[in-house]
C-alpha cells in the first residue's frame, strides 16, 4: 500500500494534469455507455474540483441524451456541499428545465439547508417544476417537509395533488395519516378523482403505523351500493397495502375478505396473501 504522503503527491500531480481539455475528455468518457471505469472517472472529476463541477452542471442542462444526463447527475451528487451551493444559485435560471434539474439535484443531495430554497421554487408557474419540488421535499425528512406537503394537499391541480400524496407516503410521517384518511374515504362527484383515493390508500400503507393499518382495514371491509365499482378499486388497493405490512391479524382479515368478496377485491386479497407467504 502507498503511504499517505505518496497518495497526496500523486493527487497533486493528477490535479495538475486536469486542464480544460482533459476535464472535457473525462466528461465525455463519463457519459459513454461503453465506459468501464466510470467510478474512477467520477473520482478524478471530483479531484478536479470547482471547475469540473461547474462544467458538469452546464452539461446536465445542455445535454439532450437522457443517459448522459443521468451519469452527469450521479457524478454531481458526489460533490456534495460544493455543488449544493452552486445549484441553489441556478434556481433563478429562466429556463424551466434548468430549474427542474437543479431542484432534482438538491433533493438527491438531501440537505436540510436547501429545503427553503427548494420550497421557494414551488412558486414557479411551471407545473413540471412544482411537481419536482414535491418529489425533492420527500427526500429531506423533517417536520418542515411534512408541513409543506400537507399544505400542498389543497392544490387544485390533480397531478400535483397526486404527487403530494405520494411524497407524504415516502416521508412516512404519522402526522399525514389523518389527512390521507380524509382523501381515501372521500367521495367525489362522478368519481372523477378516484386515483386520489387510491393513492391515499397506498400512502397509508407506506406509513404503516397502527392508525394507518386500522384505516386500511376499515376501507377494505366497508361495502357500498352507490359507486360500488370505484369503491372496490380503493378496497383492492387497501388489500394490497395491508399485504405489504403483514401481521397475523392482517392475514386473517385478508383470508376472510377473499372468501366473502368477488371481483377485483377478491383478486387483490389473494394477491396480497401470496406476497406475505
Amino acid at each position: 500500500r502507498r503511504l499517505p504522503e505518496q497518495k497526496d503527491i500523486a493527487s497533486l500531480c493528477l490535479k495538475g494534469l486536469l486542464n480544460y481539455d482533459m476535464t472535457g475528455y473525462m466528461i465525455t468518457r463519463l457519459c459513454s455507455r461503453r465506459e468501464e471505469r466510470r467510478k474512477k472517472i467520477q473520482q478524478i472529476l471530483i479531484l478536479s474540483g470547482e471547475e469540473a463541477m461547474k462544467r458538469l452542471l452546464t452539461s446536465l442542462v445542455d445535454r439532450d441524451d437522457a443517459y448522459s444526463r443521468r451519469q452527469i447527475f450521479n457524478a454531481l451528487v458526489m460533490f456534495g456541499e460544493m455543488v449544493r451551493l452552486e445549484a441553489e444559485k441556478c434556481l433563478d435560471d429562466k429556463r424551466w428545465f434548468a430549474v427542474r434539474q437543479m431542484v432534482s439535484l438538491l433533493g438527491e443531495i438531501g440537505s436540510t439547508q436547501s429545503l427553503e430554497a427548494i420550497k421557494k421554487a414551488f412558486g414557479h408557474k411551471d407545473v413540471r417544476i412544482k411537481k419536482e419540488v414535491l418529489k425533492a421535499v420527500a427526500k429531506i425528512p423533517s417536520k418542515e417537509s411534512t408541513a409543506f406537503l400537507l399544505k400542498s394537499l389543497v392544490e387544485d391541480n390533480a397531478a400535483l395533488k397526486l404527487q403530494t400524496i405520494i411524497s407524504l407516503g415516502v416521508l412516512k410521517d404519522p402526522a399525514a395519516v389523518k389527512p390521507l384518511e380524509n382523501l381515501a374515504i372521500k367521495k367525489y362527484f362522478f368519481n372523477e378523482n378516484i386515483e386520489i383515493r387510491k393513492e391515499a390508500a397506498r400512502s397509508l400503507g407506506m406509513i404503516g403505523d397502527k392508525t394507518a393499518i386500522a384505516i386500511l382495514k376499515n376501507i377494505l371491509q366497508k361495502r357500498v351500493f352507490w359507486g360500488k365499482k370505484q369503491h372496490d378499486e380503493v378496497r383492492a388497493v387497501a388489500a394490497i397495502s395491508l399485504g405489504k405490512i403483514c401481521g397475523k391479524d392482517i392475514i386473517d382479515l385478508l383470508e376472510g375478505m377473499a372468501r366473502s368478496s368477488k371481483g377485483i377485491v377478491n383478486i387483490a386479497c389473494k394477491k396480497a396473501m401470496e406476497g406475505i407467504k
